[in-house]
């Protein structure tokens, strides 16, 4: 069995404002957007968690669809997504332009991306949910694009290193993932559905650009697709990748979730059901390490839900991050589950 190296990584910065952090969106190399739980307040920070500003845009909530914030490279607009609309704000807090809708279903909602001098959401519609693409900075809808699901998903979009392309992934809760390809061309749009992804939730793509990786919506493993072909090239099977790993032993059993990033093109990056973060070596895909966060403790809970006292059987462990993402710079942003959000800055020891 190959060697297992644990790494020990110090906090490089961190930020809080007392609210717990709901969503974190990467602009530029210098520049993020948070969104917080129960909170209208949006914050932009710099790669140090220093603060830009701050703002506190109309944002209409419940049912359990959460608002989510795209901001233009140039960090000038942003959007926000909610329940019954789609508005673009200038960052000085000016509305720009809206788009009401129905509202989403519970659990539902639209991500909004920003291509070029174009925005692209989706609207709840009987028919089938709409896909616009409109223009910017006029807001005049350029494209419409019927999907085969009314009030069945809900969507998000993901840049890719071809300018023109875009994805969109449709999740339904446990029932299934999707993943679309948005091709972008002088007046029209070509709309693709990647089944070799279905059942599949995408991670992230290689700073090459030449592939990504997703993770499983179910029992399956973590599996790496070549771009822009989207044939499957690579995968670690869960078996494979806990092998060995009885470095906290509990009565029930570590598994996958759902989330998996490229640290570079040669290191993937996953989180557990336990809160680990495991270390996959892209060439071979097998799993030689793990991170050891500073502020992140894994919490062992009893048979009765309770935190295990010293002597007691483990019934399952429980970590303090939530989401993980790649800052330019080789550091990675967490978001905390109770503290806010912290730096971690890998240097070339991961290699």
């Amino acid at each position: 069995m190959q060697s297992f190296v644990q790494f020990n990584l110090p906090i490089a910065y961190s930020f809080s404002n007392g609210l717990k952090v709901l969503e974190t969106t990467i602009v530029n190399d210098d520049l993020l957007v948070v969104t917080f739980k129960e909170s209208q307040q949006i914050v932009a920070l710099n790669n140090k968690l220093e603060l830009i500003w701050t703002g506190e845009p109309s944002i209409n909530v419940g049912n359990y669809v959460y608002p989510r914030v795209a901001m233009r490279e140039d960090g000038e607009m942003y959007a926000i997504t909610d329940i019954s609309s789609v508005k673009f704000y200038a960052t000085d807090g000016l509305l720009l332009a809206e788009f009401p809708h129905e509202q989403w279903y519970s659990f539902l909602g639209t991500g909004c991306h920003f291509s070029g001098n174009k925005a692209l959401f989706v609207t709840p519609s009987g028919g089938g949910d709409k896909l616009l693409v409109v223009s910017i900075p006029d807001f005049q809808i350029l494209h419409e694009h019927t999907l085969d699901g009314y009030q069945e998903y809900a969507y998000g979009f993901h840049a890719t290193s071809s300018p023109g392309i875009v994805l969109l992934d449709l999740a339904a809760g446990q029932d299934d993932t999707r993943l679309f390809s948005i091709r972008l061309l002088p007046g029209a749009i070509e709309v693709t559905e990647l089944r070799a992804c279905n059942d599949e939730i995408f991670g992230a793509f290689a700073p090459s650009g030449k592939e990504f990786v997703t993770a499983p919506h179910y029992d399956e493993g973590i599996k790496v697709f070549s771009f822009p072909g989207v044939e499957q090239i690579a995968e670690i099977t869960q078996p494979a990748l806990f092998e060995g790993r009885d470095e906290y032993p509990a009565a029930n059993e570590d598994s996958l979730e759902y989330r998996v990033i490229y640290l570079d093109d040669e290191v993937l990056l996953t989180t557990t059901r336990f809160g680990r973060l495991l270390l996959i070596r892209r060439a071979t895909m097998t799993c030689f390490g793990e991170l050891l966060l500073e502020g992140n403790r894994l919490i062992p809970y009893n048979q009765r839900g309770a935190v295990a006292q010293e002597g007691e059987e483990i019934e399952d462990y429980e970590g303090q991050i939530g989401d993980t993402k790649l800052l330019a710079g080789a550091a990675l942003l967490v978001a905390h589950r109770d503290a806010g959000l912290r730096v971690y800055e890998l240097g070339n020891k991961l290699l």
